[in-house]
């Protein structure tokens, strides 16, 4: 409620008290269907007005796997609206609408983490897919970026959903991407928390994306002297030492090291006596 939405209604009764006055009659279905244009433009799902939702952190729900449920299926809409049913591009821009989603999703991982396996599915992953791939191309958007790099996150912590990250290409030349072009701290998290999956490291060893990463690690940002080249680098080392410490996989990694570095970087990077 504020001044825009009082004006709003005291228009709307006025047009019905000048009727009335001249008809003696009056239209109450114009009242009854009447909505404040600020609220028509708020989104809400399942009865909730989700901007709401996520600026209230006491916000109650009776059922909230189906409230996440229901934050699902409106993305999956929203994705197939935004990228058209053959695959191509629509020149509308709904990348305002994903954010609150977006957000209130994440909220419900940092508050209820028994949830996350909810979006543990192909259906889900692929749809976060579609939808940074689309922002990282059309709309450029960090925010956006940003929110799918935590909810990520949330999805690499269960192996069921680290798998399907990382048989997902897509994901990992976005990853990649983000990495090498403006590495956020939230990409950075998603490398250490795949790293530390044990149980997600016969996928990362049998997928190219160590090679992904061993790019990353030599090459950095596209500025050599950014800050960002360095914390993409470390975060690519990190991550390549946390496979390394594993003895089932260290072979791997000391092969990929001695085949393509000179030695003495080699034996600098990965010593015997690791700890």
């Amino acid at each position: 409620w504020n001044e825009n939405s009082r004006q709003e209604l005291s228009r709307i009764l006025q047009e019905q008290i000048n009727e009335i006055l001249k008809t003696e009659k009056a239209d109450f279905s114009i009242l009854m269907n009447f909505n404040y244009s600020e609220r028509s433009r708020l989104i809400v799902i399942d009865g909730v007005y989700v901007s709401k939702f996520n600026r209230d952190p006491y916000y109650t729900l009776e059922d909230f796997p189906g409230f996440l449920r229901s934050l699902l299926d409106f993305m999956n809409a929203k994705i197939i609206e935004m990228i058209g049913e053959a695959g191509k591009s629509n020149k509308s821009n709904h990348s305002k609408e994903v954010v609150e989603p977006l957000k209130a999703i994440l909220n419900i991982l940092s508050y209820h983490t028994d949830l996350e396996g909810e979006l543990c599915n192909d259906t889900n992953i692929q749809m976060l897919s579609k939808l940074l791939q689309k922002n990282i191309k059309d709309y450029r958007n960090d925010r956006i970026t940003e929110l799918i790099m935590k909810i990520f996150k949330a999805i690499a912590r269960k192996p069921a959903g680290c798998e399907i990250m990382l048989y997902d290409v897509a994901i990992m030349k976005s990853l990649v991407t983000i990495l090498h072009n403006n590495p956020m701290d939230s990409a950075v998290d998603i490398l250490d928390t795949i790293a530390t999956n044990e149980e997600c490291l016969p996928v990362i060893c049998e997928h190219g994306f160590l090679l992904f990463t061993f790019n990353i690690m030599i090459s950095g940002t596209k500025e050599a002297s950014s800050d960002n080249n360095w914390k993409a680098r470390r975060a690519a080392y990190k991550f390549l030492w946390n496979v390394y410490k594993n003895e089932d996989y260290r072979r791997v990694i000391l092969k990929l090291f001695t085949f393509y570095l000179p030695e003495q970087i080699a034996h600098v990077a990965l010593p015997s006596n690791q700890e």
